[in-house]
């Protein structure tokens, strides 16, 4: 669902959860940046959340750096890492992103949610399987906005990185390049584990309204966060 001002999208698609995602919207600081590289953004953030009626969670966020390193969410404490997992109820857990992938998840039957940040370094090291360890019980995924194959066009020093990891079927030759599937990547590894749903945004597409690296947005992002409803 979108909100009147085109600030954001909520989705309840994960049982017993909703996950909100945040806009671009010129009318705002930064076009509604999220990120923390200005000091001016803290605004955005706070009526981010109070719109969302999330204020009175503990908001939890890693330093993302782009790894398969996954934390137990803390109150008030930012550690390296690209992914975060609660049992906590009172806690809300978020990603920065601008191309990086969002994935969200809820395992043990609804006790344990969390999310991942997944770029395509992330994939490479592993952050999607890494995730698989935490899955136990029925276990439900979403996997949001990301950069599709149509703009994951890479020189061929990437293309082998992917090449040595992953099937050639994810990758594709565009002329003296290549294109690589990073979506079709992560689901595939997700559903040997888990029901996958996907919610078929790419930022470069759709970068009228969300903020891409390779469109030049290289400093701001968009928060996309999951919380347990009231």
């Amino acid at each position: 669902m979108k909100s009147e001002n085109n600030e954001f999208l909520t989705y309840d698609i994960l049982k017993g959860y909703t996950i909100a995602l945040s806009l671009k919207n010129k009318n705002y600081v930064n076009e509604n940046d999220m990120s923390f590289n200005s000091d001016e953004n803290e605004k955005n953030r706070q009526n981010f959340f109070t719109k969302l009626g999330i204020n009175g969670l503990f908001k939890v966020r890693n330093r993302q750096i782009h790894s398969k390193i996954i934390h137990r969410a803390e109150k008030g404490i930012t550690k390296e890492g690209d992914g975060l997992f609660s049992t906590d109820y009172d806690y809300a857990l978020y990603l920065l992103t601008a191309d990086c992938y969002n994935i969200f998840f809820t395992t043990d039957n609804g006790r344990t949610f969390g999310c991942l940040h997944a770029g395509w370094k992330g994939i490479i090291e592993g952050i999607v399987e890494e995730s698989l360890k935490l899955f136990k019980g029925e276990t439900e995924v979403v996997v949001l906005q990301g950069i599709c194959e149509k703009h994951f066009v890479v020189e061929n020093d990437v293309m082998e990185i992917f090449r040595k990891r992953f099937k050639d079927s994810y990758i594709k030759r565009v002329e003296n390049k290549f294109s690589i599937d990073l979506r079709k990547i992560i689901n595939d590894i997700l559903d040997k584990d888990a029901y996958v749903k996907n919610i078929d945004l790419c930022n470069v597409c759709s970068k009228d309204i969300l903020f891409s690296y390779r469109e030049g947005d290289t400093l701001k992002r968009n928060i996309s966060v999951i919380w347990r409803k009231i």
